[in-house]
C-alpha cells in the first residue's frame, strides 16, 4: 500500500489524492500517506499547493471557455463567417431549437441568417472532462432591442491544437417573451374588428341597392 501511495505522489494522481485529503483529513488515505513519508508536513503542503494551482488553472480555463463562447455567439449574430470557421470544429454538429440537424458544412452554408441580432447569456455552467468541456446556459436573442427568442442550450467544446473548438450545440426553445400573447390577442382582435366593419359596409351597400 505504501508503494502505491508513493506512486500516486509521483504522478498526476497527486491532485486526486490531495483532494481526498482536503475532503477528509482523517481518512485512511491521509494516514497511509503520512506513514509513507518522513516529512509529512512538507508533502502535505505540496498537496495543498498543487491543489490550489489546479483550482486556479481551472478557473482560468473556464474564463477562457466563456470568452470563446462569447466569440462564437458574436460571430453568429454579426455574420462573421471567417471567425466562425476558426471556432467551429471539423466534426461540429448542431441540433437547433427548431429540431433541425446540421453538420458543419450545412451550418456554414446557412451562416448569416442571424446577422443583425444581439444576444444575452445567463446561467452558464461548465463541466470539464479532460480535453472536453460541456457548457449549459440560457441565451436570449434580440432584433432591434426586441426579444425574439429564448433558448436553453448545451454546448460541447474540445481542446485541440492548443485551442478550444466549438464541437456541438443543442438548443431548446423556452417560449416567446411574456408579452407576445398580448400582441397576438391584439392582432386577432384588430383583424376581427376590420372583418366586422367590412361585412357591415357590404351589408349596408346591399340594402341600399335593394331599396
Amino acid at each position: 500500500m505504501v508503494a502505491v501511495i508513493d506512486q500516486i505522489a509521483s504522478s498526476n494522481h497527486l491532485l486526486i489524492a490531495g483532494y481526498q485529503m482536503l475532503r477528509n483529513p482523517g481518512s485512511s488515505v491521509y494516514a497511509l500517506y503520512l506513514q509513507a513519508n518522513e516529512k509529512p508536513m512538507r508533502h502535505t503542503c505540496a498537496f495543498y499547493l498543487c491543489l490550489l494551482c489546479n483550482l486556479a488553472a481551472g478557473q482560468s480555463g473556464n474564463q477562457l471557455l466563456l470568452s470563446k463562447e462569447k466569440e462564437m455567439f458574436t460571430a453568429i449574430c454579426t455574420g462573421n463567417k471567417a471567425l466562425a470557421e476558426q471556432l467551429f470544429a471539423s466534426d461540429y454538429i448542431t441540433i437547433n431549437a427548431d429540431g433541425k440537424l446540421q453538420s458543419r458544412a450545412e451550418a456554414m452554408r446557412d451562416f448569416g441568417k442571424f446577422k443583425g441580432s444581439t444576444f444575452r447569456l445567463s446561467g452558464q455552467q461548465i463541466r470539464n472532462y479532460g480535453n472536453t468541456a460541456v457548457i449549459t446556459g440560457k441565451a436570449q436573442f434580440y432584433f432591434s432591442q426586441f426579444p425574439v427568442a429564448a433558448v436553453f442550450y448545451t454546448e460541447i467544446w474540445v481542446y485541440d491544437n492548443n485551442s478550444w473548438l466549438f464541437s456541438g450545440w443543442q438548443g431548446t426553445m423556452t417560449g416567446g417573451p411574456s408579452w407576445y400573447p398580448m400582441i397576438f390577442t391584439s392582432a386577432v382582435t384588430l383583424l376581427l374588428l376590420i372583418t366586422t366593419m367590412a361585412i357591415r359596409k357590404k351589408w349596408r351597400k346591399f340594402n341600399n341597392t335593394a331599396v
